[in-house]
């Protein structure tokens, strides 16, 4: 987690409010899609799971899955 800038919001409330009630599920369940992260020359990113990274944030997590892809390009 400390790799990535996440604040926890959206830029709409409604993005917000889909990111607390996802932040609350995983919080309940326990369970989490693996995101999709890509490591460049420029350093890693989500590709894939930035509405999921923002819930893990809310919930103070400090590791996620991933799938991560290398780009040597």
């Amino acid at each position: 987690m400390s790799d990535f800038e996440v604040s926890g919001k959206h830029y709409s409330v409604e993005g917000t409010q889909r990111i607390q009630q996802l932040a609350m599920e995983i919080q309940q369940s326990h369970e989490i899609s693996p995101l999709i992260v890509v490591v460049d020359k420029e350093g890693p990113y989500v590709l894939e799971g930035s509405h999921r990274l923002s819930a893990l944030k809310l919930i103070n997590a400090k590791s996620f899955p991933a799938l991560v892809v290398i780009d040597y390009d």
